[in-house]
């Protein structure tokens, strides 16, 4: 797995709704499509809606605070290093 290639997910749950941060790339549609693969993978479908918005004065530039919709119930994953 190259540096490149190389993302964190971390996740938290409440309600429904899942915040994901998501280290490691510049590009929003590219955070998107991790956050919808990560789902795939983990809970074996896609969610309802992603929203990413990347934090703002923060030292690392590439972090950003994923929202994920998902109307399906199911236990919390460590966080972990994702490859893409």
């Amino acid at each position: 797995m190259t540096e490149e290639n190389k993302v964190y997910v971390n996740e938290s749950k409440f309600n429904g709704v899942s915040a994901l941060t998501v280290y490691g790339t510049k590009e929003r549609d590219k955070v998107k499509w991790i956050a919808r693969q990560f789902f795939r993978d983990e809970y074996g479908h896609s969610p309802s809606k992603v929203v990413a918005e990347q934090k703002e004065h923060c030292i690392n530039e590439n972090e950003w605070e994923v929202m994920v919709a998902d109307h399906s119930s199911g236990s919390l994953k460590k966080g972990r290093e994702y490859e893409v």
